[in-house]
């Protein structure tokens, strides 16, 4: 006889039960299958960092010293393209160069790679985070940071031969020419042409370049993509003929965005 206050569970609790353990198993399989499925959309990369398939986006990162540059205008071009870089999407490849008439300087200072994710930018569930930003630290931050000083420390140069410098740039990225996925241009300069081709410094304006077929000379390189410019005032004088012609010039390269911060010392 049962003892009193004593009960048998009922059918339709073991029933209950039954149910919650099997949602529960339920969970852990579809968090297991979650994790893996996580794993496998992980792209396959290359040696550069960059996914298989293409990178998500390009930013490309030109820097004119060839003319003086104050310690204020570096700082502030330092922090422009380091919150560039930093708000760039994951497995962006990042291009960098330099503007200056010295081929091995131009080929020296050329560096190109994409951005892996970083620490924060992972779960727990399928990745260490301390490790992947232990990972992120070694192959892509020191390799940008050390890229972007040596970029800032290219000493001045006889000529600045900007366009040349851009196309030359351009046509070396991996893909750049070619993908349909978004670019991105940030060109440190004074935007003081001056090179055998075309130079402010010996009178030249838009209607001089047009006068001598220059713009017959323009690819498709660019079209659709976007620019911000990081000018450095410099010759004051020239401002009107300047501006006139960068105007001309980057829209009939195709760029559909331009931006310009200035980056004054005073």
């Amino acid at each position: 006889m049962a003892r009193l206050g004593a009960s048998e569970p009922s059918s339709s609790g073991k029933t209950v039960l039954g149910v919650v353990l099997i949602l529960v198993a339920l969970g852990i399989l579809a968090g297991i299958g979650f994790v893996y499925f996580m794993e496998s959309r992980q792209p396959e990369l290359t040696e550069d960092l960059c996914p298989v398939e293409g990178p998500s986006e390009h930013l490309v990162i030109l820097v004119d010293t060839t003319d003086p540059v104050t310690r204020t205008q570096l700082q502030l071009a330092h922090q422009r393209i380091d919150k560039a870089i930093k708000d760039a999407p994951v497995h962006t490849r990042l291009s960098f160069s330099t503007v200056n008439p010295d081929l091995d300087i131009r080929q020296g200072a050329f560096t190109s790679l994409c951005k892996p994710p970083s620490g924060d930018e992972v779960s727990e569930f399928n990745k260490n985070p301390r490790i992947v930003q232990e990972q992120y630290e070694t192959v892509f931050k020191q390799p940008v940071d050390d890229a972007l000083a040596r970029l800032l420390a290219v000493p001045e140069a006889p000529s600045s031969p900007i366009m040349e410098s851009l196309q030359e740039f351009a046509s070396s990225i991996p893909d750049f020419t070619t993908t349909e996925s978004p670019r991105k241009v940030v060109l440190m300069s004074d935007l003081i042409q001056h090179s055998t081709a075309f130079s402010f410094y010996r009178g030249g304006s838009w209607r001089s370049f047009s006068d001598a077929e220059g713009p017959k000379r323009f690819g498709t390189a660019f079209n659709g993509a976007e620019i911000t410019i990081l000018r450095i005032p410099r010759n004051v004088e020239m401002h009107a003929i300047v501006d006139d012609f960068w105007v001309r010039y980057l829209s009939q390269q195709g760029f559909k965005k331009t931006e310009i911060t200035l980056l004054g010392d005073l």
